[in-house]
């Protein structure tokens, strides 16, 4: 019985909810009255109001929403740049069909990492043609600009694509 009496509980409101859920139930009857209904009728659309003004307020607010937020993992930390590939991959917000800000923050560290292995410094305007030697014209472009508004998902890929043909060892291409 215990048991039953606490998910019972859980599922009440808190007191100072359930409290404004009473005045505005009270204050809803007594309009209702004033606009000339019975009282059976008025202390019906009392509490149906209440209830509904609850439900807005709590779908507006949040308030019973958890962090739904999807997190990667802490897995095991293996170098290498394929792993990055793939955590970069999963954390790509497509909303719109564009790729995120955090996304395009990731990938421009994920490519200097790349290139310092070979020496080159997307800092550096002097090894700008280097870059655009070992990763292509659009994918230096990419990496290489202050911010890069509405990259679309494809245009991310051949980004990543030109990355991954990097080797680690030394930021040539395979």
């Amino acid at each position: 019985m215990t048991g039953d009496a606490e998910r019972v509980r859980a599922l009440l409101p808190d007191r100072p909810t359930a409290v404004r859920m009473a005045l505005t139930a009270a204050m809803l009857a007594g309009l209702a009255l004033l606009a000339g209904a019975d009282r059976p009728h008025a202390l019906a659309l009392g509490v149906a109001g209440a209830v509904a003004v609850r439900a807005v307020a709590a779908a507006v607010t949040g308030a019973d929403n958890g962090d739904l937020a999807w997190r990667v993992g802490e897995g095991p930390q293996r170098p290498g740049a394929r792993e990055d590939v793939s955590e970069l991959a999963w954390s790509i917000d497509s909303a719109w069909g564009l790729v995120g800000r955090r996304v395009e923050i990731r990938v421009r560290r994920l490519a200097r990492r790349r290139l310092a292995l070979a020496g080159l410094s997307l800092e550096n305007p002097a090894d700008r043609s280097a870059i655009e030697a070992r990763l292509g014209d659009e994918a230096a472009q990419l990496v290489t600009r202050e911010r890069v508004l509405g990259m679309r998902p494809v245009t991310f890929c051949r980004l990543l694509d030109a990355l991954d043909r990097l080797d680690p060892a030394g930021g040539h291409e395979r």
